[in-house]
């Protein structure tokens, strides 16, 4: 039993909780003052697709195929990184067809930053900044020397077969080196803004039927990020350099995506 957690963990697990909430509502607002052409619905179509494809259709998913995969690192790799591109790009192209239609026959490409900010914003808070804050306030109550009641509360509806892997699982998390919780911060800023490239190419492939290529590229580039983090999920690939893979990969694709909205924007503004 945890009986205590350390001072820096536990306010790096506020600090990082705070930050993923904060950032994608800044970046919102910075957004909408310097383009305030953009439209805030296209924010709140983000959230509404990321809640709808990503949490409840691919996790629905998960629950038939995880079982059948996680026995081969191939297979999880394969599946984890095409399950998202799959339901998240398709996701954002329905969205944009079907419920964004106005928007995106307009061809203002500044709504799909917005829509990419509030897919990977919402995504930040609710699989990040909730956990990292509940998770915070835990640590506080252990520190006080309640521990062993909200903990015990914790363990009571695990499975007891499962007890001796949920309470090293829960040691991992509030012990954990520093730098784990930094870096959770860090991996959701490169999250948004792979939801921000990848919202301006679905848009684009929405916008003009000779882009729409773009589309299926879009579900294929989300995928190849995705595939180091499966891959390091599965103890194949270390932590260093899924981040340096990510960084690379994003790099290699910022001047792609910053042509393509310049050209919209061009055709947008004429």
């Amino acid at each position: 039993m945890i009986e205590h957690v350390p001072a820096l963990n536990v306010a790096l697990l506020f600090i990082s909780g705070l930050f993923c909430l904060i950032f994608p509502i800044a970046l919102l607002i910075v957004w909408k003052i310097k383009n305030r052409s953009a439209k805030l619905i296209a924010a709140l179509a983000g959230a509404v697709t990321f809640f709808a494809w990503a949490l409840c259709l691919e996790q629905a998913l998960h629950m038939v195929m995880l079982p059948l995969v996680q026995g081969s690192a191939v297979l999880y790799t394969i599946y984890g990184a095409l399950a998202a591109g799959v339901f998240e790009e398709t996701g954002r192209f329905v969205t944009y067809k079907l419920f964004l239609r106005k928007t995106t026959a307009e061809g203002n490409p500044a709504d799909a930053v917005m829509y990419g900010i509030g897919h990977g914003g919402i995504e930040a808070v609710m699989l990040l900044s909730v956990n990292l804050l509940t998770y915070g306030m835990i640590a506080v109550m252990i520190n006080a020397g309640m521990g062993e009641t909200i903990l015990g509360a914790m363990m009571a509806s695990v499975p007891e077969e499962q007890t001796a892997l949920a309470q090293a699982q829960l040691e991992s998390y509030f012990l954990n080196e520093p730098i784990f919780y930094i870096l959770g911060s860090v991996e959701r800023v490169l999250a948004i803004t792979l939801h921000i490239m990848l919202s301006v190419t679905v848009f684009a492939a929405a916008h003009d039927k000779k882009l729409l290529w773009l589309f299926p590229a879009s579900i294929l580039a989300h995928a190849l990020f995705d595939t180091p983090v499966a891959l390091y999920q599965v103890g194949v690939c270390p932590m260093w350099l899924m981040y340096a893979l990510l960084v690379v990969f994003l790099i290699a694709m910022l001047p792609v995506t910053i042509k393509l909205y310049k050209k919209l924007k061009a055709e947008y503004n004429n």
